[in-house]
């Protein structure tokens, strides 16, 4: 996870989804390494981050971080399983690119959510639901 990729915002967004993540309303789903996701992520909530080497059948985990890079399969798979994109894109620094996993949320019909609206807890969780 690159900076203008939102790794810095991962805690502040954690941090504002507390109660949602807790009462298990939300789940937050994060793909990187399981270094970058605790570190990332913080101490606090570093017991219930569960880290996957693939997409699961389910999980009621409050946080799953997934190894990086997923195969073509485990990758289709989060994007069917997801409710919503939420992307942490640093816009001053990630204007001349186009995002692929946007892309292919988009394709598949997912709701996409940017920085700005990620932390609106109620605003993250009711398009989720």
């Amino acid at each position: 996870m690159r900076r203008e990729k939102g790794k810095r915002m991962l805690r502040p967004v954690v941090d504002c989804l507390v109660d949602s993540l807790s009462a298990r309303q939300i789940q937050f789903w994060v793909q990187a390494s399981p270094r970058t996701a605790r570190r990332f992520i913080g101490r606090k909530w570093t017991r219930n981050l569960h880290i996957h080497d693939h997409v699961p059948a389910a999980s009621d985990d409050p946080i799953v971080a997934l190894h990086n890079p997923l195969g073509r399969d485990e990758y289709l798979k989060l994007i069917r399983q997801s409710d919503i994109g939420l992307f942490l894109y640093d816009s001053n620094r990630y204007h001349a690119r186009c995002s692929g996993i946007l892309v292919e949320m988009s394709a598949a019909g997912k709701p996409q959510r940017n920085e700005t609206d990620a932390t609106d807890p109620a605003s993250v969780a009711s398009s989720a639901a």
